[in-house]
């Protein structure tokens, strides 16, 4: 069975049929394959390899739903590293904090979102000529994890103080998957619509889920208003603000006091 969480998609599946249609650009969507995926994964893990990173460096991604979302995440499993998804909703001393916190070596971002990294953390913009720069083509020996490696670390919202950092094992997250699948291993008829963001463990799972059954993802992000959360000078309240993929968000600001806030 699977050993690495970034190799879930086996050799026999991955075939031309649809994996993922990344609906960021709704009026134009992309089609990915199953050999898509699988060969785009290995080519970041190459990339990041062949920028110098190693086996259990923490490498942060912060985007919204898209296809190299989930190829990024893939792929820096794939490669021994660990998997550090960013809450883009929270303010961007708190991403900091994260950046800083996990040791981050290497950050993957969109770019309105490039302006909330800490410019001492290394990035390559997704969204960019770059991110096809990055990657190196061909096949990559996964690497095999012994029992309890880090495969990805997700963050708390830090609604009760600082985010903490919840390590989750290659093992445990292959368990979860392998029992998900035990009464139904074929999905290839079923679609499954991930609205949810990435970030978020439900959305990450269910990707998981339908890669490892052979369904079909459609990656929406159906809101282009995200509402970003931002720390008061008093430190002692947040106010959610709508941010138009980085075009301001002055407007309609609301007030979270911090026994108001829910993560």
């Amino acid at each position: 069975m699977w050993q690495n969480l970034g190799k879930i998609i086996d050799a026999d599946h991955a075939n031309n049929d649809p994996a993922l249609i990344d609906c960021v650009d709704f009026d134009n969507p992309r089609t990915y394959s199953f050999r898509d995926i699988d060969t785009l994964a290995d080519a970041c893990a190459r990339g990041l390899v062949k920028r110098g990173l190693t086996q259990g460096d923490c490498v942060a991604i912060l985007s919204i739903n898209r296809a190299e979302y989930l190829i990024a995440y893939l792929g820096i499993m794939r490669a021994g590293m660990v998997a550090v998804p960013l809450n883009y909703k929270l303010a961007t001393e708190t991403l900091h904090f994260i950046l800083k916190d996990c040791d981050a070596k290497f950050a993957l971002v969109d770019g309105p979102r490039q302006q909330d990294l800490d410019p001492a953390t290394p990035s390559v913009r997704l969204d960019a000529a770059e991110w096809s720069a990055f990657l190196a083509p061909g096949a990559f020996a996964t690497v095999i994890p012994h029992q309890e490696t880090c495969a990805m670390i997700l963050y708390t919202s830090g609604s009760t103080g600082r985010p903490k950092g919840v390590k989750l094992s290659h093992q445990g997250q292959i368990w979860t998957l392998t029992s998900r699948l035990l009464h139904r291993q074929d999905l290839s008829a079923e679609r499954m619509i991930i609205a949810a963001p990435m970030f978020h463990m439900n959305a990450l799972g269910n990707c998981k889920f339908a890669l490892a059954g052979h369904a079909c993802i459609a990656a929406s992000f159906p809101d282009q208003t995200v509402h970003r959360r931002h720390r008061s000078p008093s430190g002692d309240l947040d106010y959610l603000s709508p941010d138009d993929d980085g075009h301001g968000g002055q407007r309609n600001r609301s007030l979270i006091t911090q026994q108001d806030r829910t993560g």
